[in-house]
C-alpha cells in the first residue's frame, strides 16, 4: 500500500504485491539458493517402519518404568508424597 499526498486530499493507492515481486529487475537481484531451482519444493517423507520403530521403543521404555514401579510397590518401598497428592488434587479441581 502506498499513500500519495496531494495538496488538498491524501489518496491511498493499492498495489498488487505480485506485480512488485515479479518485476524482472527485482527477480534478477534476488540471491539464488544453491542446489535448488526456483520451482522445487521441500518434501518430507516419513517411512512407516521408522514410525513403528519409534513406537516400539517408546512402548518398551514405558514397560520398563511400569515394571520398576510394580516391583517397588510389591516390595513396600514405593513411597507416596502426601504433598504431591494434595497438589495434584488441587490442580485437578482448578481446571
Amino acid at each position: 500500500m502506498k499513500i500519495v499526498t496531494e495538496p488538498q486530499q491524501p489518496t491511498i493507492v493499492q498495489q498488487n504485491i505480485d506485480s512488485r515481486v515479479n518485476k524482472p529487475e527485482l527477480v534478477a537481484a534476488r540471491p539464488k539458493r544453491a542446489g535448488k531451482s526456483s520451482e522445487s519444493k521441500d518434501v518430507v517423507d516419513i517411512s512407516v517402519s521408522s514410525v513403528e520403530t519409534e513406537l516400539k521403543t517408546r512402548e518398551a521404555e514405558q514397560a520398563k518404568r511400569v515394571q520398576a514401579l510394580k516391583e517397588l510397590i510389591e516390595s513396600g518401598e514405593y513411597k507416596v508424597s502426601s504433598r504431591a497428592v494434595a497438589e495434584k488434587m488441587l490442580a485437578g479441581s482448578r481446571s
